[in-house]
């Protein structure tokens, strides 16, 4: 019921949670994860952004957005976990997933600003990343991947960042 009210609420978004489950599904794969961990990472992935404001263009940046619109966007990851906290057909991996979306390893993500994360949460991060690139900021695949492996200090595990490019590449998107 809720990845239907992200489809009704915005296309865009709805087709950014297909894209991020895509290949965080694709990315823990080749990394090794087993099948269980997969379909956890991929529900994680099609929900992540449940906690989205509609009013929030997709393709505005946070240096671009209002004070009050920074804060919403800031806290979507947290509104959206609490969102599906009393539903029993979501484990807390999956709540996890979404709180940790916007997280990144070099302590510029949020809501929280870590800087470890457990790998389910990194490929899941990673993915959001660079689709956000694809499809709120038109760039091309070779050119998001080329902005995230550029970062120094990376945003995510460099290893993990190379196994994206591994997947780009076999699925022809690099």
């Amino acid at each position: 019921e809720q990845l239907l009210k992200v489809a009704n609420l915005d296309k865009t978004v709805y087709q950014h949670s297909v894209n991020v489950a895509t290949i965080a599904i694709g990315l823990s794969a080749s990394l090794g994860a087993n099948e269980q961990i997969c379909q956890v990472v991929g529900v994680g992935a099609l929900l992540h952004d449940i906690g989205r404001s509609p009013e929030i263009p997709n393709n505005m940046s946070i240096d671009q957005m209002t004070p009050e619109m920074k804060e919403k966007y800031l806290q979507h990851p947290r509104f959206g976990a609490q969102m599906l906290m009393d539903k029993k057909y979501i484990s807390k991996d999956v709540l996890d997933i979404i709180l940790f979306h916007e997280e990144r390893i070099d302590g510029l993500g949020f809501p929280g600003g870590i800087k470890k994360m457990d790998q389910i949460f990194q490929v899941v991060a990673l993915a959001n990343f660079y689709d956000k690139y694809v499809t709120f900021f038109g760039k091309t695949s070779k050119e998001a991947y080329e902005l995230i492996r550029a970062m120094k200090p990376p945003p995510y595990d460099s290893d993990m960042i190379d196994s994206l490019k591994d997947v780009l590449v076999a699925n022809n998107l690099y």
